[in-house]
Parts: structure tokens; C-alpha cells; sequence
């Protein structure tokens, strides 16, 4: 038997609700579904749960107190609400809403949780069999209208089995909305309270590389990108980004504060927006307030409040070059253009 994805056998169960319809007997229809599903489990896998009651209005199923613990992966909520789940023709699951508090979610390599989750017009695809470099889950084909996750925490246990030049360690966000994820489709992401600690190897000529933590955090950040579900799915199994990515169609931050070793970068606001036309992306950037404080580097604070910064990059993803203009103005300080050329060799060359 093929062990299906964890969270979609979880919520699979109450789809039984859906089939059985309106009567007296929903609650017994639903005890029945659970027994069925927790025999059905393959040889090492276990489900528990405090309490099951059929939602009749949203031919749905509230549980309580729910654990499932399949191998090294364990599923827990303390509650957790589903209406209206349909099978998909093509072996799927639709669900009308899910409600969950408390969820957590701990694989070899991550521990998630947060206080409370919604999601809207959910739509799973099959499950695939987990395969080395795969998981069973298949963010790329996940659709959904709404999803909101409130105290979102990501700690990731072990490193990246392709680490590159920063492994993130944490990830926290006070709360998290998205927006018309899926396939092809275009977006909306909203991040508020963020903070993220990472570390990098740092090479010196003529020393070891060192590795050196860092905290990065933001008031807000809203991203507007389409296909995000594919990049999505790349970071999830450990894959290179889509090679023909399309830039962010507009993205927004506030308050973003970096963290370092050797100083600390505080930007007001920043602001983006891209397109993709004929396979040359182009990204224009515009930057409010900048402050830099390093006892190494400077021996006094640059308080740039008025500071503006204005930067356009134009790429082309056949040959993976780019062309990139910017300029820098921090008033009473100084006033900085550059540009540069990249090629796929990553040697760049510019004059400033």
C-alpha cells in the first residue's frame, strides 16, 4: 500500500460525512470512516483522537485532540474543523473550509506549528509515493483560494542536503496570508511581524571559511508573484529554482532590518515591481530611509531617513545575463551610481 500524504489522509477521513448527507445517523457514519481509516493504516503508523462530531450544516467533521504519527513525521491540532469535502475526478480531495487550532507538524528535518489556521477552497492532488529528493506533499498542484496561519514557526533541524551560501535556521511570522495559490496562477502573499536567523560561510583569501550568523526582520512584506506554487515546490524538496522564473510582479517592504556580525542595515521602505516579456525579465526597485551602524567598518552611524535609492535590472533568462543601473543618494553623505553586467559565469564588471 502506498502511504499517502499525511496531512490528506487526515482530513480524507471525514470526507465520509460529505457521502452520507443530512440524517441521524452522521455521527455513527463518522465513527465508522475513522475505524475504517485507522485500520487501514500501514504497519507503523498510528491515529489518535479525543472526539468526532459530524458538522451537518457543512457536511463536515469537527475532531478534537487529533495525533498522527506516520514513521518520523507526527501530525497534532488540538481541534480541527472541516466542511464539504468532495473527492476530485482525478483522485484529489476538495474541501470547502478547514479549521485548525493548534496544528504542529514535526518531519526529520523541520518542526512547524502555529496557534491557529484557515484555509478556504482547498483543492489536494493525488498523493504520490515519496521518492529520494521528493516528498508525498506536491505544492506545485496544491490549490487555494485563502489561507491565513496565525504565530507561524519553522525550525529546521538539520542543514540543507544542498546547502548554498545561507542556511536559514528559523522562521517566525506573527501572521501569514495567502491568496490565489496554485498553478500558473498569480499570488498574493502578505507576511507581518517576520523574522528569520540564518548563518553564511564567509571566504576570506588566505583564511578558512567562517561561518557567521545573522537575524534579517520585517515590519510587513507583500509580494504579488505569479507561479509561486512552482518555486515553492522547489524550495519544499530541495530543488534549484525554475531556471525561467518569472520576478515578482510588485512587492513591498517595511521596516526591514538586517542583522550582522559586522553591523546593522535598517531600510525604511522598499518597493519592486517586474515583468516578463520575450524571456527578459526586467525589475525595478525604489528604496526609502537607509541606516547603516558597524563599529568595523564605519566609526560613526549613517542616518539616512531622506535617503533614496533607485535601481533597474534588466536579465535575460535564455543566456542568464543581466544588466543592472542603479543609484544611491544619502543627503549630506553622498550620492552613488553604478552599473554592472552579469553573465552566467557570475564575473561581473562595472564602474561606478
Amino acid at each position: 500500500m502506498k502511504r499517502p500524504w499525511l496531512t490528506a489522509s487526515l482530513i480524507s477521513v471525514t470526507a465520509v460525512i460529505g457521502m452520507a448527507g443530512v440524517h441521524h445517523e452522521a455521527h455513527m457514519e463518522l465513527v465508522r470512516g475513522l475505524s475504517s481509516f485507522r485500520a487501514a493504516l500501514p504497519p507503523g503508523t498510528t491515529f489518535t483522537y479525543g472526539s468526532a462530531h459530524p458538522a451537518i450544516l457543512s457536511l463536515g467533521a469537527t475532531l478534537t485532540d487529533i495525533t498522527l504519527r506516520d514513521g518520523s513525521l507526527t501530525l497534532r491540532a488540538s481541534r480541527m474543523k472541516l466542511g464539504h469535502p468532495r473527492p476530485t475526478p482525478d483522485g484529489g480531495l476538495s474541501i470547502r473550509a478547514v479549521e485548525v487550532r493548534e496544528p504542529f507538524l514535526q518531519t526529520p528535518t523541520q518542526i512547524i506549528h502555529g496557534s491557529a489556521l484557515s484555509l478556504r477552497q482547498l483543492v489536494l492532488p493525488p498523493s504520490r509515493p515519496a521518492t529520494e529528493g521528493h516528498s508525498r506533499i506536491d505544492p506545485a498542484h496544491i490549490a487555494l483560494a485563502h489561507g491565513q496561519i496565525e504565530q507561524l514557526s519553522v525550525q529546521n533541524l538539520v542543514p540543507s542536503p544542498s546547502p548554498g551560501p545561507i542556511n536559514v535556521h528559523s522562521l517566525f511570522s506573527g501572521r501569514l496570508t495567502l491568496d490565489n495559490y496554485g498553478p500558473a496562477l498569480v499570488t498574493t502573499l502578505r507576511t507581518e511581524g517576520s523574522t528569520i536567523a540564518y548563518e553564511r560561510t564567509v571566504h576570506a583569501p588566505g583564511q578558512e571559511p567562517q561561518l557567521v550568523s545573522g537575524q534579517a526582520s520585517l515590519e510587513r512584506l507583500d509580494l504579488r508573484q505569479k507561479d509561486l506554487a512552482a518555486q515553492v515546490a522547489a524550495l519544499w524538496d530541495h530543488h534549484p529554482l525554475p531556471p525561467h522564473m518569472a520576478p515578482p510582479e510588485s512587492f513591498a517592504a517595511r521596516n526591514f532590518r538586517l542583522s550582522m556580525t559586522s553591523g546593522t542595515i535598517r531600510l525604511d521602505e522598499l518597493h519592486g515591481t517586474g515583468t516578463l516579456e520575450n524571456q527578459t525579465a526586467t525589475m525595478t526597485q525604489d528604496l526609502k530611509g537607509f541606516h547603516f551602524q558597524s563599529d568595523e567598518k564605519l566609526p560613526f552611524p549613517i542616518n539616512g531617513a531622506g535617503a533614496t535609492a533607485h535601481s533597474v535590472q534588466v536579465s535575460n533568462l535564455d543566456d542568464h545575463t543581466s544588466q543592472t543601473n542603479a543609484s544611491l543618494t544619502v543627503p549630506g553623505f553622498m550620492t552613488l551610481t553604478a552599473s554592472a553586467r552579469t553573465v552566467k559565469t557570475y564575473f561581473a564588471e562595472g564602474n561606478s
